[in-house]
């Protein structure tokens, strides 16, 4: 789909609502996951060593989780549960689908969007397209629906 009129890009607001929706789908579902491990691995009676095992698998898994959710939900159709509950989608420049491999560039851009105090995640409030610096990075924008 490519935008037929000048697309109203999302405001900071919006977007920001997004992540905290997304965030506590995401922090829950690894807090059941991490708890259901401890749980059945149970920790009485149990070694040091299967221990750390457990509690790198979860931190994998922590890391893991979160960019697989990003890329899968940006790649197929835009939109992230957070995104699709307040009306706004992830777009090209054009207004046509997120490719894969831009959904990739675009979820490891969060990282260069945290690197300094976070700024790159406030910067759509003082860019014309409110595009965030990990937008910029893979092309994107992010528009109202």
């Amino acid at each position: 789909m490519l935008f037929e009129r000048s697309p109203s890009y999302a405001g900071f607001i919006r977007r920001s609502l997004a992540f905290a929706i997304d965030f506590l789908i995401i922090a829950s579902f690894i807090y059941l996951t991490g708890h259901g491990a401890v749980s059945v691995a149970g920790p009485e009676g149990a070694d040091d060593w299967r221990l750390f095992r457990l509690a790198a698998l979860i931190g994998f898994f922590s890391a893991v989780f979160p960019f697989v959710y990003f890329v899968w939900f940006h790649a197929t159709g835009g939109q992230t549960p957070g995104k699709k509950a307040v009306g706004i989608k992830v777009a090209g420049y054009g207004g046509g689908e997120v490719s894969p491999a831009r959904s990739v560039f675009r979820t490891l851009g969060y990282l260069v969007s945290a690197l300094f105090f976070f700024l790159g995640f406030l910067w759509p409030v003082f860019d014309r397209r409110g595009q965030a610096w990990h937008d910029k990075i893979a092309g994107t924008v992010v528009v109202e629906i």
